[in-house]
């Protein structure tokens, strides 16, 4: 097995949830108990995690997600990249140093860097900045075989463009997208991605087990 399969997420409850946590601008939302939908979304979450860690060196994890959803779901730190930053997680502006605020308010965390004495700002790409991880996409990109997009209007990330890179190529949204030319993408599924989850993990490990 010498494949590389890409997966790039966006998973729109972790968003519900992150937008029920900003009642006060980045105020940090309390640990939830997960049920209903939530607990259905996690379940979609839970499969990707699944079949990365049973390929852990095969498949490579992109979120657009800043949220924590995917570590819930037992996902490690080095499993996953936060194309767009990561709400748990404080940045000084001046040395980058990080810090792990987890549910905190980050005005109950830290005024200052203890490295350098600068001042912390959350650790996510807020609209107009550049997004550092962005060049880590673009690597990985260009050197796997099969790319998997799940839930993205793409009006963020040209994932029309992504598919022409590769040669097998899954695209899962709700509803087609005017943003998105599904015509490039081998396999399109238009569902829940509660629903999909099981026939992409199932292509995944053919195509790994296969190439």
């Amino acid at each position: 097995m010498n494949a590389k399969v890409l997966m790039v997420i966006r998973i729109l409850f972790g968003l519900f949830l992150l937008a029920m946590g900003l009642n006060k601008f980045l105020d940090f939302m309390p640990p939830v108990e997960l049920s209903g939908d939530a607990a259905t979304y996690m379940m979609a979450i839970m499969g990707i995690v699944q079949i990365k860690q049973k390929y852990p060196n095969d498949i490579y994890v992109f979120t657009q997600n800043i949220d924590d959803m995917f570590e819930k779901a037992g996902i490690k730190k080095n499993e996953i990249i936060h194309l767009h930053g990561y709400l748990l997680e404080i940045r000084c502006r001046k040395c980058e140093k990080l810090y792990e605020i987890g549910y905190q308010k980050q005005d109950d965390f830290l005024d200052d860097c203890i490295s350098c004495g600068g001042k912390l700002r959350p650790h996510i790409v807020f609209f107009g900045e550049n997004a550092p991880m962005y060049e880590v996409l673009n690597y990985e990109l260009n050197t796997c075989d099969l790319i998997v997009v799940i839930g993205t209007s793409s009006n963020v990330l040209d994932v029309t463009y992504f598919a022409q890179l590769v040669d097998k190529s899954i695209l899962n949204n709700l509803e087609p997208s005017d943003a998105i030319d599904d015509t490039y993408f081998t396999k399109v599924i238009y569902a829940p991605a509660t629903q999909a989850i099981a026939e992409i993990t199932e292509y995944i490990e053919y195509f790994i087990e296969n190439n």
